[in-house]
């Protein structure tokens, strides 16, 4: 897989993650978590359990509370989410 095509694949990865923990990815505009944003980009970009990540979206189609355990970007997605105010809580 050429680089290009694994970037989109796990950024596309990452998205389906906002979508399930209901996150908002207007929180990566906000100045004090550019850098928890921009950490969680590189960390999923350089994920090595990609497809253990797409059978969990797979099985939590309609939501979750938390990423899960194996997730690298585990701390970092529950700031995120916590951060986006009382809709990116409800899951």
């Amino acid at each position: 897989m050429n680089l290009y095509r694994n970037c989109d694949r796990q950024l596309a990865t990452l998205h389906e993650m906002f979508d399930r923990l209901s996150i908002d990815p207007a929180v990566a505009g906000q100045p004090a978590l550019a850098g928890v944003f921009a950490a969680t980009v590189r960390a999923c970009q350089y994920c090595d359990v990609g497809d253990a990540c797409r059978d969990w979206l797979f099985e939590c189609a309609d939501g979750a509370g938390e990423a899960p355990a194996f997730c690298r970007n585990y701390e970092r997605l529950a700031i995120l989410r916590g951060a986006g105010g009382p809709s990116s809580r409800a899951a």
